[in-house]
């Protein structure tokens, strides 16, 4: 049996409130707030994307020289088929030919039309065929970036593209999925590598082109495993960010830190209390009923006065 001191209530409640502060901080780190490039939004809205953003993203493409039509031989949920190979290229060269930073400048202006701060990755995923051409530019990081070499002569001959890179882009809104981009080029000096310790803060702009089924590190090693899913992108402009200011989230952190230690102490400073309470309460009460060798004493009743007498009480008793 614990015996609560009415003190503690004033623990428990402080310990409550501190809990409460660090689910609201985690909420909001998770919503963006307090970290400046965050593209999260509690509020954010990823429904439908309106049609004429994606009409004024495909006339960016057309301007750059693409044929808008090979946009329909595109097949969600599968890898670049034969048929599919002339699009991509196509958006490929077209993106090469937009002149430093257009594709940033451009979906910049969208975003601040619209009133948006950020592109939601959500749609991309849930909603491809829908997306075909629209320009995005997403903030990330890049846990894979790779140069892939281009072995056919055409291509060459054509559009001047002998290699190309692909980059493995995770948002804040993503959920641990990733993004592919197929870019032109790499900022000077940004090093390709893979790998639990590789990770590169960039900003890259580009157009959807489907949804491409890929094998992973992983399932390389396993032929028959089923292919993943990733949003392809086609894009260029790609910067590299600073990491987050520690005068951001870092201070909300420390904030966090705080909180999470007094809920601790509270903890511990209840706990310690209701021990000692405890200990008390079989020390004081449970006492009395016991022997000294442990045994339970049955108690007694003075008879004196049910005879109407009074009981006799010596001279510690009437004290």
């Amino acid at each position: 049996m614990l015996y609560c001191p009415i003190g503690s209530t004033r623990l428990v409640g402080m310990a409550i409130l501190a809990m409460l502060g660090c689910h609201w901080l985690c909420q909001c780190h998770a919503a963006g707030i307090g970290k400046g490039d965050s593209p999260f939004c509690a509020d954010a809205k990823i429904g439908a994307v309106p049609g004429g953003e994606i009409e004024s993203s495909r006339e960016i493409l057309r301007s750059l020289g693409m044929d808008l039509g090979l946009l329909d031989t595109l097949r969600d949920r599968t890898r670049i088929g034969h048929e599919e190979r002339e699009c991509f290229y196509q958006m490929l060269a077209a993106v090469g030919r937009a002149r430093p930073g257009q594709l940033a400048e451009a979906a910049r202006q969208r975003l601040a039309d619209a009133g948006s701060r950020f592109d939601s990755v959500v749609p991309l995923f849930n909603d491809p065929d829908a997306q075909r051409g629209r320009l995005v530019l997403l903030t990330g990081t890049a846990r894979r970036i790779t140069r892939v070499r281009v072995d056919e002569p055409d291509v060459v001959e054509r559009f001047g593209i002998d290699h190309y890179f692909e980059l493995y882009l995770f948002t804040d809104d993503s959920q641990q999925n990733p993004l592919v981009f197929c870019v032109r080029a790499i900022p000077e000096g940004m090093p390709t590598g893979e790998g639990p310790r590789y990770a590169e803060r960039i900003e890259v702009a580009g157009f959807f082109l489907k949804s491409w089924a890929y094998r992973s590190v992983a399932q390389r090693e396993n032929p028959g495993a089923a292919r993943q899913l990733a949003p392809l992108l086609v894009g260029g402009d790609v910067r590299r960010r600073p990491a987050p200011e520690p005068g951001g989230w870092g201070a909300v952190g420390a904030v966090t830190g705080g909180l999470f230690l007094l809920v601790l102490a509270a903890v511990a400073i209840l706990l310690r209390r209701a021990s000692l309470a405890d200990r008390r309460f079989r020390r004081e009460i449970l006492g009395r009923f016991r022997e000294p060798d442990g045994g339970v004493r049955e108690p007694r009743i003075n008879t004196d006065k049910v005879k109407g007498r009074e009981p006799r009480m010596n001279a510690n008793e009437r004290e």
